[in-house]
């Protein structure tokens, strides 16, 4: 379940296509963890995953906007 998503730094920075995304919730880590944004797929890291925490890069090729965001 996905709690929150903001920027790494904290939920006042601009989320721009190549920044540091925090998604925070619980059940986040799976055996392979995958993250979708929009139509765009990403395996983050694996130092980048934990229970509680995901950090991904915003996805170049995004539009502006409100984007689905989906723990895969």
């Amino acid at each position: 379940m996905i709690d929150a998503i903001e920027g790494q730094s904290g939920a006042d920075d601009w989320i721009v296509e190549g920044s540091a995304l925090a998604i925070r919730g619980a059940q986040l880590r799976g055996g392979v963890t995958r993250v979708r944004i929009g139509e765009v797929e990403l395996t983050p890291a694996i130092g980048d995953v934990s229970e509680p925490l995901i950090t991904v890069s915003v996805p170049a090729g995004l539009q502006a906007g409100v984007q689905s965001a989906q723990v895969v």
